[in-house]
């Protein structure tokens, strides 16, 4: 909306039932759904019950449940007989190992777990125009590229969203997972390492650079190269950048491996751990199996006028508002077609 306000969106659905004479009941939590002939029964905690010839099962999927979200609609689809696909978090952090301090080994890594001295140092900071590799069980198998963020929870933004499917896919089946970080996406191998020559140089002719330790010129050589709050991540990660060589008891001479700064920028690697579960994911993969409903009314081919929509339903998709017009177009569709229906009986 042009107020950028979410709860516009819900004022405006809201605004429109009400204009239609929709009555909507709050604080009436269904406790099981029966099917008798041609009749639905939908019966509530309090004993109170409603009785129709349509019905339309819309509850979401187990994401946020905070929002209401509490997977009651993969039971009661399940009671009446339904095939389920397995479900699991999507488009969702994805957590590297070392990033929290884990006192177990669960793939569900809990947003609230605390982050290592490392996961605190990357925590924050976004990156844009990079690359990001998923590999499972060391095989390349998606790439993207675009903007990360590092968060409290772990991998996120959109390219960390993007990958995440198919890596808690794989986790769940206890495949391997790790991600390959291209900080200088557009540029070859080649092409950065001449870069980086030609960078330490400069700082090396630098009569500034004349007092400087070796360390203190390498933050200046990567602070031309990433942003700055992301180097001590990076130096963490990689102490193959630097090398120590003891010339005496007294005596160490610091090494700068350009050669493995270009290698650590084009190819961070990061094993994952796990990922942040329904708590805070965006959407839930997997639901009632949509083979047995028609596609273009969304009603079911074993009950005639049962209806279901939206992530209730083995439907989802990629990050940028795409699960969102699956929920409109398949909660209008079902609408319609029950309403239609309806009429012509």
């Amino acid at each position: 909306p042009c107020s950028y306000k979410a709860s516009d969106v819900v004022d405006t659905l809201v605004n429109a039932c009400n204009g239609y004479g929709v009555k909507i009941v709050c604080d009436a939590e269904v406790k099981s759904i029966e099917k008798s002939e041609s009749l639905f029964k939908v019966v509530l905690e309090d004993g109170s019950a409603y009785i129709s010839r349509a019905l339309i099962l819309a509850t979401g999927g187990l994401s946020y449940p905070s929002t209401g979200s509490t997977g009651d609609g993969y039971n009661w689809a399940r009671e009446l007989g339904y095939k389920m696909i397995p479900v699991f978090p999507s488009l969702t952090a994805l957590v590297p190992d070392g990033y929290k301090i884990r006192e177990d080994k669960s793939l569900h890594i809990d947003r609230r777990t605390k982050l290592s001295e490392w996961g605190s140092a990357l925590c924050g900071i976004q990156l844009k125009n990079v690359g990001l590799q998923l590999y499972i069980q060391d095989i390349l198998t998606e790439e993207e590229f675009g903007d990360l963020d590092f968060t409290d929870g772990g991998l996120e933004g959109p390219i960390g969203f993007q990958i995440s499917r198919k890596a808690v896919k794989a986790l769940i089946n206890g495949s391997r997972v790790r991600v390959m970080l291209d900080l200088k996406y557009g540029v070859s191998l080649t092409e950065l390492t001449t870069r980086i020559k030609e960078i330490w140089g400069e700082i090396d002719k630098d009569p500034r650079s004349a007092r400087l330790r070796e360390k203190e010129r390498l933050r200046i050589l990567l602070g031309k190269l990433m942003p700055w709050e992301l180097i001590p991540a990076f130096t963490i990660s990689h102490p193959e950048i630097i090398t120590l060589e003891r010339r005496s008891r007294t005596q160490t001479k610091v090494w700068v491996n350009l050669v493995s700064i270009a290698k650590a920028l084009k190819a961070w690697s990061f094993d994952i751990a796990g990922y942040v579960g329904y708590e805070r994911a965006v959407v839930t993969a997997g639901g009632v199996d949509t083979s047995q409903f028609v596609a273009k009314t969304m009603e079911s081919r074993l009950d005639k006028g049962l209806y279901m929509c939206g992530e209730l339903m083995d439907i989802d998709a990629d990050t940028g508002g795409y699960n969102l017009q699956l929920a409109f177009s398949t909660g209008h569709l079902a609408g319609e077609s029950a309403a239609k229906s309806l009429l012509r009986k």
